[in-house]
C-alpha cells in the first residue's frame, strides 16, 4: 500500500511533462489515493463483517492491480486520476480490514507488537518507492512505474488467497445486514480514539510536507533539506514496532504516548527559536511516531469482536477527513503569515488535540465496561 502511494511524488516532473499538468493538479493527484476514504472507511468495515475480511481484502487487491494497470496505460490526467482513485479505494480496505485481521490473531500484549509491524509497513513501502520509482521510470518509463506497483498488488492477492488462514478462535459477527451496530459507548470511544490519531498523522505529515520548504529557507540547498527529512522518515521505520515492544514489554502505554506527544509538541514549537533545527526537527518528528502502535491499538481495546469492523472503519474515517482537510489549513497559515516554521506551529496544536483526546479516551473507558457480546 505504501509501495503504490508512492507511484506519483518520486516520479512527479516525468509525470507533469507527460499529462501537461501544473503542481495544483501534481497535488491533487497524490491527494486521490486518500480522498475515496472520507466516504469509503467505514462501509468497508461493514462489507469486511458481511462478507468476510480475507474476502474483502482480495477484492481491495485486485482494486489496487487494476487501478495500477489503468494509471500505466492512462494518457490523459482524467484516466490517470481514476486509476489513482480506483487504488486507493482498494488500499482503504487493506487499511481497515488488515488492523481488524491482526486484531483477530493477536490478543493481550501481543495486539502491540503485532500492530506496529503492520503499521511499519507503510513507511516502508514509502522509502522502498522513494529509492526505486525514480530509477525504474529513468530506465523505462513513469507508466512501468505504475504497472511495477500493480504486479506486486497481484503478487500479494495470489499470496494472500494461497496462505491467509482465518484463526480458529474467531467469533463470528452476528448478522447484522448492513447495518453499523455499535453501541453508542462504542461510538464515542472510536471518535475520541479517532481524534488521538488523526491530529498525530496531520502532525507527522506536516514535518515532511514542509520541512524542505523550512531549511530551504534557512539557506540550505534542496537537496540537503531533503536528505534531513528523508532520513526522520526512514528512521521512523524501526521506531514504530520498537515503540510497540518497549510499550507491550514494561506497559504504562497511556504514559507513554503522553510523554511522546508532548515532547514533540515541544520540539515544533521550539524549531523556529533553535539554534540546532536539524536535530529538534528530527527529534520531534521520530518521537511523534514512536507510539504509533499504541494508538491504532485503541479501538480493539473498547470494541465488541462482532463491532471490530465497522468500529475501525470509523476509526479510519475520522483519519481519512483530518488527513484530506488539516494538512491545507497549516498551508494557510503558511501563506498568511509568510513563516516557514507556521505550519510546525498548527502542528504542535495537533499534538495538543491528540492529548487532550487521549485523556477524555482513558477518562471514558474506565467509566463502562466492555459489555458482552451476543
Amino acid at each position: 500500500m505504501g509501495f503504490q502511494f508512492q507511484t506519483v511524488g518520486p516520479i512527479s516532473p516525468l509525470i507533469m511533462d507527460a499529462l501537461q499538468i501544473d503542481y495544483a493538479e501534481l497535488g491533487t493527484l497524490i491527494g486521490f489515493y486518500m480522498l475515496p476514504g472520507i466516504v469509503v472507511a467505514l462501509p468497508s468495515g461493514i462489507l469486511g463483517r458481511r462478507y468476510g475480511d480475507a474476502k474483502m481484502i482480495l477484492f481491495g487487491l485486485a482494486l489496487a492491480a487494476i487501478g495500477g494497470l489503468v494509471m500505466g496505460f492512462g494518457e490523459t490526467f482524467g484516466v490517470v486520476s481514476a486509476g489513482r482513485m480506483i487504488a486507493g479505494t482498494g488500499a482503504i480496505f487493506l487499511n481497515v480490514l488488515m488492523v481488524k485481521m491482526v486484531t483477530d490473531w493477536f490478543s493481550g500484549r501481543e495486539i502491540v507488537i503485532a500492530i506496529s509491524v503492520l503499521i511499519s509497513s507503510w513507511p516502508l513501502g514509502i522509502g522502498i518507492g522513494l529509492i526505486s520509482f525514480p530509477a525504474i521510470a529513468t530506465v523505462w518509463s513513469w507508466q512501468a512505474v505504475m504497472h511495477i506497483s500493480a504486479a506486486f498488488a497481484f503478487l500479494s492477492f495470489i499470496l494472500m488467497a494461497w496462505k491467509y488462514r482465518r484463526p480458529a478462535a474467531a467469533i463470528d459477527a452476528k448478522d447484522e445486514g448492513f447495518r453499523i451496530g455499535l453501541l453508542a459507548r462504542e461510538w464515542w470511544l472510536i471518535f475520541l480514539a479517532g481524534m488521538v490519531w488523526g491530529p498525530l498523522n496531520v502532525a507527522f505529515i506536516i514535518m515532511l510536507s514542509f520541512g524542505p520548504d523550512y531549511f530551504v529557507g534557512l539557506g540550505y540547498s534542496l537537496g540537503d533539506a531533503g536528505f534531513v527529512v528523508g532520513l526522520s522518515g526512514w528512521l521512523s521505520i524501526p521506531l514504530v514496532p520498537l515503540g510497540g515492544y518497549i510499550a507491550a514489554r514494561y506497559g504504562r502505554q497511556t504514559l507513554l504516548m503522553m510523554v511522546c506527544f508532548l515532547a514533540s509538541l515541544v520540539g515544533m514549537t521550539y524549531l523556529g527559536m533553535t539554534a540546532s533545527p536539524v536535530v529538534v526537527f528530527t527529534a520531534a518528528a521520530l518521537i511523534s511516531v514512536f507510539p504509533a502502535a499504541l494508538v491504532v491499538a485503541l479501538p480493539p481495546t473498547v470494541l465488541r469482536p462482532s463491532a471490530r469492523g465497522a468500529g475501525l472503519g470509523l476509526f479510519f474515517t475520522l483519519f481519512y477527513v483530518c488527513m484530506a482537510v488539516l494538512p491545507g489549513v497549516a498551508g494557510w497559515m503558511r501563506d498568511l503569515t509568510g513563516n516557514p516554521a507556521a505550519p510546525f506551529y498548527f502542528g504542535a496544536i495537533m499534538l495538543a488535540c491528540s492529548c487532550v483526546a487521549l485523556v477524555a479516551f482513558r477518562v471514558y473507558q474506565q467509566k463502562l465496561p466492555i459489555p458482552a457480546d451476543g
